[in-house]
């Protein structure tokens, strides 16, 4: 790996916006000439397999409005990082639930890693295909990506706006602010909740930690044994929420501001609701900035990532993709 680079990664808008105006048949060309300015301008492109896989989903129907763009971002990314790598091998990003495997359990969630690498392999192959010969869609485990995503959408949906019901009531039960109440360390740790559960679901399900079915109510009849191993149990997931807040405070701001936006629109579509649940996830990447100790710029055109970056006063490194061409002369 180069030294000295500064890496670079889109959100699934601002990878739109990267080939929006370029045409299929230019895409190979025009990623070579990516590739080269990027590396002269000291450049890395990195990928995220949750941006590839929000644009995969496009694929998945000919006729969806953002087809043809959604293959062309795939295309010239990947293309983009190959030429870039000249030969190196290709390295992934760490969605959230893998990052809190590794940092919070000090394990590794070894089928959805298999999972992830399934998406880009899909998002390789489609890099040396032409738009009408698209690859099967469908990752290493047999699910189609497109009805993953969708489940995923719809849990996430429901569990942010009950999140936002729990606010709602204890604000009018403790007489105080919605705000107030949604800036609590017990709300915080119920937005944490959502990826420390889901972690410890994915490694429970592959045998490294305890089945809590086994001793916590209402899944267990509760023995003495059982209370006292539930108890240690609530309690360790109480200081993994904490912990996740620690390292990860601008997850924790998007995942707040986006249960203010459900309070305040009360309207909100689940279609609307849906597409955060990815900007959530990308925002573990935002709080150091680096990767391997090199700096990281993130490029997007969600105006709640950017109000978050301006909360934590990160607007060099948070960028509009107009703003990151005008940075770098590009």
């Amino acid at each position: 790996m180069q030294e000295g680079m500064v890496n670079i990664i889109f959100d699934t808008n601002a990878a739109r916006d990267f080939v929006t105006a370029v045409k299929l048949e230019e895409l190979a060309a025009f990623a070579k000439n990516m590739s080269e300015l990027y590396t002269t301008k000291g450049l890395r492109l990195m990928i995220s397999p949750i941006v590839i896989m929000e644009l995969l989903c496009h694929l998945s129907d000919t006729k969806d409005k953002d087809f043809s763009v959604s293959f062309k971002a795939i295309k010239a990314m990947m293309l983009t990082q190959e030429y870039q790598l000249n030969g190196n091998l290709r390295s992934m990003m760490s969605p959230g639930e893998l990052l809190v495997a590794n940092e919070i359990y000090h394990m590794h969630c070894e089928q959805r890693e298999k999972m992830y690498m399934s998406i880009m392999a899909i998002a390789e192959e489609i890099s040396h295909r032409n738009i009408d010969n698209l690859p099967d869609l469908h990752t290493i485990d047999g699910n189609f990506i497109k009805d993953y995503v969708d489940d995923i959408e719809k849990s996430f949906a429901q569990q942010f706006r009950e999140v936002c019901k729990s606010v709602e009531f204890l604000a009018k039960y403790m007489g105080d602010s919605f705000e107030t109440n949604l800036n609590t360390l017990k709300t915080e740790c119920l937005l944490a909740t959502y990826f420390t559960r889901t972690t410890y679901n994915l490694l429970m399900n592959e045998g490294k930690v305890p089945d809590y079915r086994y001793f916590l109510y209402p899944y267990a009849p509760q023995t003495l044994s059982n209370v006292m191993q539930g108890i240690k149990f609530v309690h360790q997931m109480e200081e993994n929420n904490k912990e996740v807040i620690r390292r990860y405070p601008a997850f924790i701001s998007l995942a707040k501001e986006v249960i203010k936006r459900i309070h305040l629109n009360k309207n909100m579509s689940d279609d609307k609701l849906h597409n955060y649940i990815w900007d959530i996830n990308l925002m573990f990447h935002i709080n150091d900035h680096t990767i391997c100790r090199e700096p990281l710029i993130f490029i997007t055109s969600d105006k709640a990532m950017l109000l978050v970056s301006d909360v934590f006063h990160d607007t060099e490194n948070v960028l509009k993709y107009d703003e990151f061409k005008h940075k770098f002369k590009l």
